[in-house]
């Protein structure tokens, strides 16, 4: 009756579990080394118009001016 019962090997069933979690462990390792040295490309910096410069340039003119006001007061 017992002749069929195949008998557990635990040694053989912690390494092929430790197999599993360290190729596991590689592939993550492995995505996530080649997602950091994935070249990232050139970034292109959008300049801003003229018009929109002199108004910054305006503005912060007129903030200097403010705080330079505020303390005579």
């Amino acid at each position: 009756m017992s002749e069929h019962i195949v008998e557990n090997n635990p040694k053989k069933e912690f390494l092929f579990a430790l197999g599993g979690v360290a190729l596991f462990l590689g592939i993550v390792l492995l995505i996530g080394i080649s997602g950091f040295l994935r070249p990232a490309g050139e970034h292109i910096t959008a300049e801003r118009p003229k018009r929109q410069r002199r108004l910054m340039k305006q503005k912060r003119l007129l903030l200097k001016t403010l705080r330079q006001l505020k303390q005579y007061l």
